[in-house]
């Protein structure tokens, strides 16, 4: 395992690296925001699992800020300007109805997920088996070996 060449510069950016993937989850802004080239923290990464550990945690916060906004947006909306003839005129507040379905199915998967029925019963929802074409040995409804089978003749036009 390679080690890591240490010094006070390194480890500032580090940290600021490390700060600000907390705040935005965005690797790219972090990296530019700190000065360091994506490759040397990606090499970082792989050669040094304390700052690995770091790195992973500092990715779960700036998720969690994301998903703290997208709530704001959802729940509490946005505050846009409303114009007439080029002034502004008031304001009004938009929700974000999208963000919210994305928050529900994520927190809250059994109650909003998304539900398929291909025909039957669906208050008898049996789950559908997929076989390989190559395990069929003999047609379902006849019992009729598949070898037995003639193919059909192409359509002519």
């Amino acid at each position: 395992m390679a080690r890591l060449k240490k010094n006070a510069s390194d480890e500032d950016k580090r940290t600021r690296f490390l700060i600000e993937l907390s705040r935005c989850g965005n690797i790219t802004d972090s990296a530019n925001q700190a000065s360091i080239p994506r490759r040397t923290l990606y090499n970082w990464r792989k050669d040094s699992p304390a700052f690995k550990a770091e790195w992973d945690q500092a990715k779960e916060l700036g998720n969690d800020a994301l998903e703290d906004e997208a709530r704001r947006r959802g729940h509490d909306g946005v505050e846009e300007p409303v114009y007439q003839g080029g002034e502004e005129v008031g304001r009004i507040r938009k929700y974000s109805d999208t963000l919210l379905i994305f928050l529900l199915k994520g927190n809250l998967p059994a109650k909003f997920r998304d539900r398929v029925a291909i025909g039957g019963d669906p208050e008898n929802q049996t789950p559908i088996n997929f076989i390989s074409r190559e395990s069929v040995t003999s047609d379902p409804y006849t019992d009729t070996p598949l070898d037995d089978f003639e193919p059909a003749a192409e359509a002519t036009a």
